[in-house]
């Protein structure tokens, strides 16, 4: 706990600036226009959780900046940094939204009685996640031509193979070096990883979807399954290297526990007030009791205070507020184009210098690091986002259409 806060003077791992840098892209003004906060026909979308998602994501941002400044002092990219707050921001991030995804997806499947439309589902994601991801491989690839200086490093066939992996839309998570260059996955901070994980769940339905067919079995299922998952984390390490699938697998449960809890009407009464206080209170119960989030007991905390939010707990309107939901809404380029930004914000020397010469250095790197994130993550959502999202509307429905015809 000794480095968690550090609230006394400015450092490099105080967490006060961060409060400030999120104020302050909460309230940018810029992007209001082409981010505006987007609504659901069928009314499944949850308010709080769009907020949610994008102080997860910038969460993850910053808990991967504080990461950066070791890596530019030392050239080494290390899983935890000195400071519990950066590290529970970046892995509380990531928890929470693989909760996100697990407890949205069960609770399709609950409303669908297991009985999912398999293509819809899995082309839908393809035009969701495809086209963005494509994007930040190209700008990788781009990156990594230019730091190679144009020429193969490597043979071309060689070089294709490695190209190949990153072209899977993240299922194969973050790929080999690529024509000699060290550490290509640091151009993108290694947030593909995530993304093998969820294509895994998508997948994992088709089974799993069966216990929704009944509300006698679908809470009990996977209620067991996080009890398992849980009890079986403590004795594998707590990084990423070994128990990744473990770990994914009780995030993941833990947000279809709260899908199932909440279909089922357990929902937490009360004021959203009270609620937010008690939602609050687990938080900052993980933030003083935890230098990380991958381990049971955060994993305990976080879940609860997911499940509060779900029931109601907004934090006194901070999540279902405007900014919140435009955030939310450019939340998956904030994740997946960070290390872009990190890259290209310190390929420069007089960047580097100035982010390592003094914390105040680093903190307005690290600010303007994090705008120039945001507008480039609206521009995108715009862009490529929100037009892969269209045409994908438009094409699945012929596509399944062509599919039927060929089958009759």
């Amino acid at each position: 706990m000794s480095d968690r806060w550090q609230t006394r003077h400015m450092d490099y791992y105080s967490s006060w600036p961060f409060f400030l840098c999120m104020a302050a892209l909460s309230a940018t003004p810029f992007f209001n226009s082409i981010a505006a906060p987007t609504t659901a026909a069928n009314g499944q979308r949850v308010p709080a959780i769009d907020g949610l998602r994008g102080f997860l994501a910038f969460g993850v941002f910053f808990g991967h900046a504080a990461q950066y400044h070791e890596y530019m002092q030392s050239g080494r990219w290390i899983d935890a940094v000195p400071s519990g707050f950066y590290n529970l921001a970046a892995q509380g991030g990531v928890a929470v939204f693989f909760m996100i995804t697990g407890y949205l997806f069960w609770g399709r499947a609950i409303d669908e009685g297991g009985k999912l439309h398999w293509a819809e589902l899995y082309l839908g994601r393809v035009f969701r996640i495809g086209p963005l991801y494509l994007f930040a491989v190209a700008s990788m690839l781009a990156i990594v031509t230019v730091r190679t200086g144009f020429s193969f490093q490597s043979p071309p066939y060689d070089v294709f193979n490695e190209v190949t992996p990153w072209l899977a839309l993240g299922f194969l998570g973050n790929g080999p070096d690529i024509n000699g260059y060290h550490q290509t996955w640091l151009i993108v901070a290694g947030v593909f990883w995530t993304l093998a994980f969820e294509w895994q769940f998508y997948l994992s339905l088709i089974f799993t979807s069966l216990a929704a067919r009944s509300t006698k079995t679908h809470l009990a299922f996977f209620a067991a399954a996080f009890i398992s998952f849980a009890a079986f984390l403590p004795l594998r390490d707590n990084g990423l290297s070994q128990a990744a699938g473990t770990l994914c697998g009780a995030l993941f449960a833990a947000g279809m526990v709260c899908a199932s809890l909440e279909r089922l009407g357990y929902n937490i009464r009360g004021p959203a007030s009270a609620k937010s206080v008690v939602a609050l209170a687990l938080l900052a119960s993980v933030f003083l009791t935890s230098d990380g989030a991958y381990a049971i007991a955060p994993i305990i905390g976080l879940s609860a205070a997911f499940y509060l939010i779900v029931s109601g707990a907004d934090l006194f309107g901070l999540l279902t507020g405007v900014p919140a939901r435009r955030l939310g809404d450019v939340s998956y380029g904030i994740y997946l184009l960070q290390g872009l930004i990190l890259t290209t914000v310190f390929s420069f020397e007089a960047t580097r210098t100035l982010a390592l010469a003094s914390p105040a250095g680093h903190w307005a790197m690290m600010l303007a690091g994090a705008f120039l994130l945001l507008a480039v993550s609206a521009l995108t959502h715009v862009w490529i986002e929100r037009i892969g999202i269209d045409f994908g509307r438009l094409a699945i429905p012929f596509l399944l259409l062509k599919r039927s015809a060929g089958s009759l």
